[in-house]
């Protein structure tokens, strides 16, 4: 309101706004918690999962071993992208390279259509999948995958296991 001259304030509210609650298709990741281990022709990759910023997302810090003991190392966020209403995942690379995936729940699973660019900033694009046999495994495989103009095979399906606790 005006007086005399001058703009006053007539009443003031302060309220406490609800934030959105995450989708609960999120909660269809629960099962990815916790610390995984595969092995495959010899490679080994290690996850480590967990939920972070007030469990909207998952955090996956990975760790892959190779035959001649070299190591890489990288960071995949998964959440909940409220403006296109997506699972997305925010995947970085030891080299500089990063990539978005878009998820898609199948049956028994998820598939991620992931699309980003090397550290030499080449593009690359995968379909990675995902699904569940129990509590303590699930299988993975990237296919349709492509570095620049030039196809790459298929992976192996993959059985990534639950690490037992010692």
């Amino acid at each position: 309101m005006k007086i005399d001259g001058k703009w006053l304030l007539g009443s003031l509210r302060d309220s406490y706004v609800e934030p959105e609650s995450v989708p609960s298709v999120l909660s269809d990741l629960e099962w990815l918690i916790g610390e995984w281990v595969s092995e495959e022709n010899g490679v080994r990759s290690e996850s480590h999962c967990r939920w972070i910023a007030n469990n909207r997302f998952v955090e996956r810090v990975y760790k892959t071993t190779q035959l001649d003991g070299t190591t890489t190392t990288g960071v995949q966020i998964i959440g909940w992208n409220a403006q296109t209403s997506q699972v997305q995942s925010w995947n970085f690379s030891p080299d500089g390279g990063h990539a978005v995936g878009i998820w898609s729940a199948i049956e028994g699973g998820w598939l991620s259509k992931v699309t980003g660019t090397t550290g030499t900033g080449e593009s690359t694009m995968s379909v990675n999948v995902l699904k569940k046999l129990d509590d303590a495994a699930y299988v993975w495989q990237s296919i349709q995958r492509t570095v620049g103009d030039t196809p790459l095979p298929d992976t192996d399906e993959v059985i990534v296991r639950r690490h037992k606790s010692r």
